[in-house]
């Protein structure tokens, strides 16, 4: 009778998703598919909302300002005393720019000094702060502040003893209250000079240099990789790794060429590696291609990976670190087949590069694994490919979208369309990913790992726009990302999304705080509750078609579902995207083993597909915990509209952690599925066998025999799909008494 009652209930529900436990599909995951980007720009490192807890900006007195004092500093003269501000080589960092010079030459009363203004401030909190003085005819005392909008004093410190020589004072001030516009002054009350250098504010609760908030979250994403330093600045001027190591108050300011700004590289190699290990993140690194050389990318790799008995290796243990990184993974330039990026160059040009790179770089460390940028362009990345395939561990990509910042002509104010095509982006990628595969494989000896290096969104500077920012509609989009890399059939072992920008946001006012954009708990919630072995699945469901915005390109059967089974031991996580603005009643059926009765469900979702974070408690859109109980092996769930469901199952057998001894035939699920424009069919034979693998549509019709012939032991692929319309076929494969069908969708 209950199976009578499942097949009536069935009969109402929209769509099924039929889950084969027995059916493992493609490669194991990769746990680096979870992971993050940092770069030197904007506010992601130096900036009071950057991770680098510093407080003081232009904080070695690099740049000059217009009032004899340095940038992001003013001066401070109070009373009738008369004062010259002025910015002095003679400084304490011996490759800095300047020091911060004071003389005052008439003294009547009050404080004359510099400060900076706004310095965001915490009642409670304690700031380790120090800087080095050097003075003239000073006698008396140097006193810092920390001052509220009203100029009412925080706390201060007072320092005496300057003299002829740089001193190093410091000390700890602990605000009595909370100020979002507070003060930072430098002070002293007579005639004399004062030279100022290397200032530094940080928060106690810091850990290693990192603001704690930052911290926490990142925790809460759980990224497996990070990469660093960037992006654009990674090729610039500004990115020499030895700036970025040894003592952190001689370290040279850095002119970013690329971006325009100064950047200060204090949170280097060594602290960006202590980073990595507190969060328990691999360290990725992009090498300087643009103006650097292959002999400094060798020395960094000598510096983080080499003994004592090397050169850097010595000079990374005299910082602080005996033992060697040992970091895996690198990358050559960023985008070098851009004309925005320093270093821009041809493809032959590069792939020639790029080969002198990883030689040198494996002549320090042969166990590193190299990655080359490749792109969208067919042109570039087939000629890399060709040139430098046998060479590279991994080919790069970058992937942005909607793009509508560079592709005005695809601008909408239906917000509507706007998600749709948003949501539906996944399935480009997935075309993208089938095409580097195939390059791959033609160009190459087929080691080459793809590596997603950097995506991410780009709405465009419309204020249209700016609405879709960080919203649930951007985390429904990384969701089916995250579906497709899991169940890619286009080996993805890496993929960096952005994290502050993309994942983490800031509140400056009423109060300074971190808080998760919807992304971060998709990311939370794939990276805790996902398994490691992708299961065969096939969804059933309606689909919708939606409009071109910016590089997503129009498209006709979207499905309304967007589901990822993967299994770890007993337990099986299905992850499904509910793109339909309306709830979707779906039955789910398990074959191939039991299942307990009780269930967990983790729901991402919110009133509204534009729903965000961006206002206090930041709570709108989280993940919440429920459960189902009384469950078989065939149930039917609601997937709420616009939403993220993680289910997890429990099974009675656990699965195998190695590939078993025995050899059997196998018809591998398509994936990605749906699909956009082509797919790789994956089979397996144990033993030389006639094989045929048809094509057919829903009738049961065969459009095309895709193999029949003997085929030797071995596993095999085959392109599909790419001359069909959008709708839903069949894989038919007969082999002796085999025989193994699999559905797949194609979208347009």
């Amino acid at each position: 009778m209950g199976g009578l009652i499942f097949l009536f209930l069935c009969s109402q529900v929209e769509a099924t998703i039929d889950v084969d436990l027995t059916g493992a599909t493609g490669d194991t995951i990769k746990p680096y598919i979870y992971g993050g980007f940092i770069e030197f720009l904007g506010f992601t490192i130096n900036h009071k909302a950057g991770l680098w807890a510093q407080e003081i900006g232009c904080r070695g007195f690099e740049v000059l300002d217009t009032n004899g004092v340095a940038e992001g500093w003013f001066p401070i003269t109070q009373g009738n005393n008369s004062c010259l501000f002025e910015l002095d080589t003679t400084r304490y960092n011996r490759i800095g720019s300047y020091s911060q010079k004071i003389e005052i030459t008439s003294y009547t009363d009050g404080h004359s000094g510099v400060g900076q203004f706004p310095i965001i401030i915490k009642s409670g909190e304690s700031y380790d702060v120090y800087l080095y003085l050097k003075g003239a005819g000073i006698e008396g005392s140097i006193t810092l502040w920390l001052t509220d909008s009203t100029d009412k004093v925080c706390d201060s410190l007072t320092f005496y003893g300057v003299n002829e020589d740089w001193t190093k004072f410091s000390g700890v001030l602990t605000p009595i209250t909370s100020e979002h516009y507070g003060a930072f002054a430098i002070t002293f009350q007579e005639e004399g000079i004062l030279w100022i250098d290397e200032v530094s504010l940080v928060p106690h609760s810091a850990i290693d240099g990192v603001r704690k908030g930052y911290f926490d979250l990142i925790l809460l994403h759980k990224p497996n990789i990070m990469r660093y330093p960037g992006g654009c600045f990674a090729d610039g001027d500004g990115s020499h790794w030895l700036n970025g190591v040894g003592d952190i108050d001689q370290r040279p300011p850095n002119w970013d060429n690329h971006w325009g700004r100064w950047e200060r590289m204090d949170f280097g190699t060594d602290e960006f590696v202590q980073f990595c290990q507190n969060t328990n993140m691999e360290p990725q690194i992009t090498v300087n291609f643009g103006s650097g050389t292959p002999e400094e990318a060798a020395n960094w790799v000598e510096y983080t990976n080499c003994d004592t008995n090397t050169t850097y290796g010595r000079m990374r243990a005299e910082n602080g670190s005996i033992e060697p990184y040992n970091i895996k993974y690198w990358e050559v330039g960023n985008e070098q087949y851009g004309e925005w990026e320093i270093g821009h160059t041809t493809s032959v040009a590069y792939a020639t590069q790029f080969i002198d790179f990883t030689n040198q770089m494996k002549a320090v460390d042969p166990s590193i694994k190299v990655m080359a940028n490749g792109c969208d362009n067919r042109e570039w990345t087939d000629t890399v490919l060709a040139i430098a395939g046998d060479v590279m561990d991994y080919i790069s990509i970058h992937f942005t979208c909607p793009g509508l910042e560079w592709d005005t002509a695809t601008y909408t104010n239906d917000e509507d369309e706007v998600y749709r095509a948003m949501v539906a982006a996944p399935l480009v990628f997935a075309a993208t990913g089938a095409r580097l595969k195939n390059a791959i494989d033609s160009l190459t000896s087929g080691d080459v790992r793809i590596a997603v290096t950097e995506w991410w969104m780009s709405y465009g500077r419309d204020t249209l726009y700016t609405k879709h920012f960080s919203t649930l509609e951007t985390a429904l989009y990384v969701a089916g990302m995250l579906n497709l890399f899991q169940q890619s059939s286009f080996i993805l072992d890496i993929a960096n999304w952005s994290t502050l920008g993309g994942a983490i946001g800031h509140q400056f006012h009423p109060s300074f705080e971190f808080y998760a954009y919807p992304v971060l708990y998709v990311y939370s919630l794939y990276s805790n509750y996902s398994g490691e072995v992708p299961i065969s699945f096939t969804v059933d469901c309606s689909t919708y078609a939606s409009l071109r915005v910016g590089n997503i390109l129009a498209m006709d059967s979207v499905p309304y579902l967007d589901v990822s089974v993967t299994r770890s031991d007993n337990k099986i996580y299905i992850n499904v995207v509910n793109r339909k603005l309306e709830d979707i009643e779906t039955a789910i059926n398990i074959v191939g083993g039991a299942i307990e009765s009780e269930a967990v469900v983790r729901t991402i979702n919110g009133p509204h597909f534009l729903s965000n974070n961006n206002d206090a408690p930041h709570n709108t859109v989280i993940i919440r915990d429920s459960s189902l109980s009384g469950i078989s092996e065939n149930f039917v769930y609601t997937f709420p509209a616009h939403s993220v469901t993680g289910i997890e199952l429990t099974t009675s057998v656990g699965v195998e952690r190695s590939m078993p001894s025995e050899k059997i035939f196998s018809l591998k699920s398509p994936a990605p599925n749906p699909f956009y424009k082509s797919i790789l069919v994956q089979y397996e034979v144990p033993e030389l066998t006639h094989i045929t693998l048809k094509l057919c549509d829903v009738t049961g019709r065969v459009i095309k025999t895709l193999v029949d012939k003997k085929k030797s032991p071995g596993c095999y692929t085959v392109p599909c799909g790419s001359e069909l319309p959008s709708g839903i076929y069949f894989l038919r494969m007969e082999a002796g008494s085999f025989k193994s069908t699999r559905k797949f969708i194609k979208v347009k």
